[in-house]
């Protein structure tokens, strides 16, 4: 009579088997997430040209460092209302259009070019000063800045009004006149 089976010999795969197996899994979940995958890589190599990723990078090594020095801040006078402003102007900009905001970085970016050119308009008096007017560049800046002009003002008339209809949805900037010598911490 043969003799019962006491001990089960489990078979142990193969580095080999074990390797292709996580290479399987490794190409299913690139195949399943290839779009997410190619746009994470265009990411990547974006910080890297503009030199983000090395600040991403060392603010990941030494975020023990960065939270002390932000702590440090925070505590000196002044430090916490720097925060709050911090605070404050990224909720800002996350109202703001960001393909308005890549067109007008573009922009400021050709103006300051242009302001640092040698070939730059030279204005000796009233009479060059109008001379310019008439360049076609020159007034479609003005034009820029004018209609950013009519709609920060609006905004501004809307947040000293707010009974009327249609108010506050624009910028609450409060502008106060302050007296000879006084600043915002007295």
């Amino acid at each position: 009579m043969a003799k019962p089976i006491l001990t089960i010999a489990q078979e142990e795969p193969s580095p080999l088997r074990t390797e292709q197996a996580a290479m399987t899994e490794l190409m299913a979940a690139l195949t399943e997430h290839h779009k997410g995958l190619e746009q994470g890589l265009e990411l990547v190599d974006l910080l890297h040209e503009k030199g983000l990723l090395d600040i991403v990078i060392a603010l990941l090594k030494r975020g023990d460092r960065v939270l002390e020095i932000i702590i440090r801040a925070a505590e000196k006078p002044g430090g916490l209302s720097l925060m709050k402003n911090a605070i404050a102007l990224v909720q800002g900009m996350s109202e703001l259009d960001a393909k308005a905001l890549v067109g007008l970085f573009r922009q400021v970016n050709a103006g300051l070019t242009a302001m640092n050119a040698e070939d730059r308009p030279v204005v000796t008096g009233a009479w060059s000063l109008l001379g310019l007017l008439r360049d076609e560049d020159v007034s479609a800046g003005l034009g820029v800045l004018f209609g950013f002009l009519k709609g920060f003002g609006h905004a501004v008339k809307e947040a000293a009004n707010p009974a009327e209809p249609g108010a506050g949805s624009g910028a609450s900037f409060a502008f106060e006149q302050r007296g000879e010598g006084e600043n915002e911490n007295t």
